[in-house]
């Protein structure tokens, strides 16, 4: 039910797009890293912001579903309960 609703909130385009745009920065930000020390073994100080970077990457189609509700709930969409003010 839980997945279901997240996954139902979002179009399949809008996921896929998302997602290759994930991949995009993704790819820049390992070649970033692993590029300019050729040879040298990983470190955790440069393993660490692709492991950061990679779950950002998985979470970032979901921040329009976080958004959209930070707006509801602003908007007052959240309190049904609320007198109106008509």
């Amino acid at each position: 039910m839980f997945l279901k609703r997240i996954f139902g909130a979002l179009q399949p385009t809008y996921l896929i797009r998302a997602y290759v745009i994930s991949a995009v920065f993704m790819a820049m930000m390992v070649w970033l890293v692993l590029y300019p020390a050729k040879g040298e073994p990983l470190t955790i100080d440069r393993i660490a912001p692709l492991v950061i970077f990679g779950i950002g990457a998985l979470l970032f189609p979901f921040s329009k579903l976080v958004w959209d509700e930070i707006k509801r709930v602003m908007m007052g969409a959240m309190c049904s309960s609320c007198p109106s003010s008509s």
